[in-house]
């Protein structure tokens, strides 16, 4: 993904650490295909998360959070 190259790059020498949390949506991609996923993650008609994908970044980051 384009956007997580930009970023991670961008991190190098920036940030403490890089969060990468494309990585679960492409997994539910992977396992329920792109509507699905958008459907479950997303509010319908817009780019932004719903309570859903709020929810999946969260147990994201709880889960790498040192």
């Amino acid at each position: 993904n384009l956007q997580v190259k930009i970023w991670k790059n961008f991190c190098i020498n920036k940030c403490v650490k890089f969060y990468n949390f494309m990585e679960p949506f492409f997994a539910e991609k992977n396992k329920i295909g792109y509507r699905g996923a958008y459907f479950k993650y997303f509010i319908d008609g817009d780019i932004h998360l719903n309570e859903n994908g709020h929810r999946l970044i969260a147990e994201s980051f709880l889960n790498k959070y040192d």
